[in-house]
């Protein structure tokens, strides 16, 4: 961004949806007597310097203090202090923080939290500034922003990168030496995304051996694939509540519907035939079954930040999940937003913006991370060499979105949220944790477990509305 450029920002922010100065100053001031809450790591990335307006960012995104705040103070002359908490004590203390009227300026936000943190107004709405930023809807990953982003007609966040669900990594030393990695559709074959539920199991039942006695020695797959139960029933044509991005306006969990609890119990069924790993089933394993080399492949978010290849010592393979019925993708992950009482909006919103639409910011956090921005993705993208694991890896993130996709025939025909809806998405995640593990170890069937679960939620529902 150019100086002057963000001047003429400034005076839009002041006179504009931030309010005036003397609305601003009590929005902005700290309550009467404050709650402090630690915070585990402040990292202040520079020197505060007096042509400089300090913002304070709070996220457990290890990376940004380290590699992005400095191309970030570059581009819009502010002086960024970190501060950094793991995933859960971060929430934790941000929600804290927001109540105390002590929390930074701009806010990293996991979609666990979305449901607690949105209807309370607490966050900056971004509708008027899009324009101011020049920020082009149509090179955003997914539009209605408000959708995924928000809450009634509220623009409260954006993302770091498209949602990407999870795809199966692949040793392919592994599958070289049982013969199998034939089976594998991967982005150099025309069948690219063609697996179905019964070919996926296939390939994991020829991934997995078994001693003379019966018991496992090597799983398939290194992950229960009930614990994605939220993949396979959008696949199957269910959804979790009768509103389908749960606005609030959620009253009936449907997690019981037949569709529902056909795909979960597929997902039970392949953990308890042993063709996926499950400590509680198993026993632990030292480091992790696939890092230790006790299952053929791993179950998780695609990206090259989290099992890299020069730590794992093998040459992996990439493959999505299996479709049932029709193909899905997850909207809404890891979100930034602006704190309404913030210490320096305008400034933040700078950062925001920067971190959103940057060039420099975007190739660097490509590279990195081997996730594409959220922003402009297919660019950086087709700008990585043609047939690296990064080029490999980030189509594969973007294989199901229609605007961004090298593989328009394979895009996704349903996007569900990540979110767990907005009145009682933590209590649905434990409840219908509880029931696949109980399902899995055989306590209940997985139908009768889903709707015991189910009818908890309803009534937590009720008692919620």
């Amino acid at each position: 961004m150019e100086p002057k450029k963000i001047v003429s920002r400034r005076d839009f922010l002041r006179i504009s949806a931030l309010g005036s100065a003397g609305a601003l100053a009590v929005a902005c001031a700290p309550p009467t007597e404050p709650t402090v809450v630690e915070v585990t790591r402040v990292v202040e990335v520079a020197a505060p310097s007096q042509q400089r307006t300090t913002v304070r960012i709070g996220g457990w995104w290890g990376d940004l203090g380290r590699l992005f705040a400095p191309i970030l103070m570059d581009k819009t002359n502010t002086n960024i202090v970190y501060e950094y908490a793991n995933w859960p004590q971060w929430h934790e203390k941000m929600l804290l923080q927001l109540a105390a009227g002590t929390a930074p300026d701009y806010l990293c936000i996991g979609h666990p939290w979305m449901g607690a943190l949105f209807p309370k107004g607490q966050l900056l709405p971004l509708n008027p500034y899009l324009e101011v930023y020049g920020f082009d809807r149509d090179l955003y990953y997914w539009d209605p922003i408000e959708d995924v982003s928000g809450f009634g007609e509220d623009i409260l966040c954006l993302e770091q990168f498209p949602g990407v669900g999870n795809a199966f990594y692949i040793n392919r030393e592994m599958t070289d030496e049982l013969g199998i990695t034939d089976m594998l559709p991967t982005v150099d074959k025309p069948e690219y995304d063609t697996w179905t539920w019964d070919d996926m199991l296939e390939f994991l039942e020829a991934g997995t051996k078994r001693r003379a006695d019966g018991t496992v020695e090597q799983w398939g797959c290194a992950q229960a694939l009930s614990r994605n139960w939220l993949e396979w029933i959008y696949s199957n044509g269910a959804q979790r509540y009768d509103s389908m991005w749960g606005k609030g306006d959620e009253t009936v969990c449907t997690l019981d519907s037949p569709e529902a609890i056909e795909a979960m119990d597929k997902a039970v069924q392949a953990v308890k035939d042993e063709l996926c790993y499950l400590e509680i089933l198993s026993g632990p394993i030292e480091g992790g079954a696939y890092q230790g080399r006790k299952a053929v492949s791993h179950y998780g978010p695609i990206g090259v930040g989290w099992l890299r290849t020069e730590e794992m010592g093998w040459e992996q393979l990439y493959i999505k999940g299996p479709v049932l019925s029709e193909r899905y993708t997850m909207a809404g992950q890891n979100f930034m937003g602006i704190n309404k009482a913030a210490q320096e909006p305008e400034a933040a919103l700078d950062v925001l913006f920067a971190w959103m639409m940057d060039e420099d910011v975007a190739r660097r956090y490509i590279r990195i991370e081997g996730l594409t921005p959220a922003y402009n993705s297919r660019k950086w993208h087709d700008e990585l060499e043609e047939g690296s694991e990064l080029s490999i890896v980030t189509a594969i993130g973007l294989s199901r979105w229609p605007r961004f996709t090298r593989f328009p025939d394979k895009a996704a025909t349903v996007v569900y949220p990540g979110q767990a809806g907005f009145k009682v998405g933590s209590y649905l995640n434990n409840a219908m944790h509880a029931a696949m593990e109980s399902a899995v170890l055989g306590k209940q069937t997985t139908e009768e477990a889903v709707k015991q679960a189910v009818a908890e939620i309803n009534a937590e529902l009720e008692s919620a509305s």
